[in-house]
């Protein structure tokens, strides 16, 4: 096998990196958040710097890109989730989600549904059509750090954890927002992955550990 190439540096934000996201229709597209409030759009390609997207006024904490790359999702600590119209670099939509902070974020595969994880354990979910909200609810008793739509996008998954504590990982119909599962990890569950079938959800925890379920 080819052995993996190292690329140099891309550059640098003026505050910690918290978020990524890869263009899904132009692969060497990179999109960066940061603490400093800002978004790096980058070309991997030619390590160039595209462009820089203000738009927040606090950390930007998760992104996403809608299935077909037109819309990037872009959640923050100031409360808000941005909706921007890519090719343009500009924000067509502001969403205000909370006075807390917005933590985790995720699209279904379907282009359906945005859902946002929120400090103090709060989930909402809304209608990419007309951008109602679909499912507004108390998820978890501490911040949902993480959020991620099944693959199948009739489900999803969040999780949460206070700092060196066990969290929980819990299954969520999308339909109905009735809870189908709950899983118990080891420590604080900062981020979350389905396979590609939806057959296995892996967690990563604060306590340095990887729990992977089998959902089927």
């Amino acid at each position: 096998p080819r052995k993996p190439t190292r690329l140099i540096p891309l550059g640098k934000h003026r505050g910690a990196v918290m978020s990524l996201a890869f263009h899904p229709k132009q692969p060497t597209i990179l999109m960066s958040g940061s603490i400093d409030s800002t978004m790096g759009i980058w070309d991997v390609k030619t390590r160039k710097l595209l462009g820089i997207l203000k738009g927040h006024k606090s950390w930007v904490n998760a992104m996403v890109f809608s299935p077909d790359g037109k819309q990037l999702y872009s959640a923050s600590s100031d409360g808000t989730v941005n909706v921007w119209d890519f090719e343009k670099r500009k924000v067509i939509k502001t969403i205000p989600v909370t006075k807390a902070e917005v933590r985790s974020l995720d699209a279904s595969s379907d282009g359906k549904y945005l859902a946002a994880g929120i400090r103090y354990g709060k989930v909402k979910v809304w209608k990419t059509s007309d951008w109602s909200e679909h499912l507004s609810f108390q998820a978890h008793g501490g911040d949902v750090w993480a959020l991620k739509f099944a693959p199948d996008a009739k489900s999803f998954a969040t999780g949460n954890g206070d700092w060196n504590r066990p969290g929980l990982v819990k299954l969520w119909d999308v339909a109905t927002g009735k809870l189908m599962r709950k899983l118990q990890h080891t420590g604080e569950v900062l981020c979350l992955s389905f396979s590609k079938k939806g057959d296995y959800l892996a967690a990563g925890g604060g306590d340095d550990s990887v729990l992977v379920w089998s959902l089927k």
